[in-house]
């Protein structure tokens, strides 16, 4: 399949993801904790579906390495969002080191 259907997917989710957490969070329910609970995982799982939409040419560009650590800094800080304060700057590290070895290989 093409790239660009990829991406139209993943903004087609991007939307429906916020609808429900609209929906959610304008529904009363008996148990407010639940609709709160369902509107706010709704509303984290769109955003980030959002910005993937917005930075898809970037993204099919990455390094695989760098592939594989998003779910490492995204996971966590899905859930703790303190956690972002050790994930980024490791993830930026990574990568300086990576640009490092690069320009050694071409020396």
């Amino acid at each position: 399949m093409n790239s660009s259907i990829y991406r139209l997917i993943v903004g087609i989710f991007s939307l429906l993801f916020l609808a429900a957490a609209g929906f959610f969070w304008l529904t009363e329910s008996p148990d407010e904790n639940v609709t709160f609970l369902l509107s706010q995982v709704c509303c984290r799982v769109g955003a980030v579906l959002f910005f993937v939409w917005m930075m898809w040419k970037y993204l099919i560009k990455m390094p695989p390495w760098m592939l594989l650590t998003l779910p490492v800094i995204l996971i966590p800080a899905a859930i703790y969002q303190k956690s972002l304060v050790v994930t980024v700057p490791l993830a930026g590290v990574l990568a300086v080191l990576n640009g490092l070895k690069k320009k050694k290989r071409r020396k």
